[in-house]
Parts: structure tokens; C-alpha cells; sequence
């Protein structure tokens, strides 16, 4: 996705490079909601475990919009 380009630019290029290439954190959650399915936001780990059962009991189509840190994927080489 984007993160992964983002991240991809800031390495080769450096942070000069990547000005006005963040994105605002995306929140997938307002589109369920305009479908009439149950919608959360987390952004702490010990809330996901209790987010995911009251979408579960919700008996809703469930959109958990989980934030996570935007950290660069590995680098593979062989």
C-alpha cells in the first residue's frame, strides 16, 4: 500500500524527499458506518480483544478500524 512506498521514499530519498507525501490516518470505520454495520476505532492493543466481542455480539457486518504504527516492512534480499 501507500505506508509501503511512503516508507520506500523516506529510506532512498531521506525525510527531505517525502515532504507532503503523508496521508492522514485512514478511517475505514466511516464508510461502514454508512452501511448500517457495527464501527470501532482502536488505537490501544488492550482494547482490540474487547472491540472484536461487542462487534461479534453486535450480530452486524463489523468494521474495526485497529491504528497501528507506521513502521517500514523489512527488507528482504537473496
Amino acid at each position: 500500500g501507500w505506508h509501503d512506498v511512503y516508507q520506500t521514499q523516506l529510506r532512498d530519498c531521506g525525510r527531505g524527499r517525502a515532504s507532503g507525501c503523508e496521508l492522514l490516518p485512514p478511517r475505514d470505520d466511516d464508510g461502514c458506518a454508512a452501511f448500517v454495520g457495527y464501527v470501532e476505532h482502536v488505537t490501544v492493543p488492550a482494547a482490540l480483544l474487547p472491540a472484536a466481542e461487542r462487534a461479534r455480539k453486535s450480530g452486524l457486518p463489523a468494521c474495526l478500524n485497529v491504528m497501528i504504527d507506521g513502521l517500514p516492512a523489512p527488507t528482504m534480499t537473496r
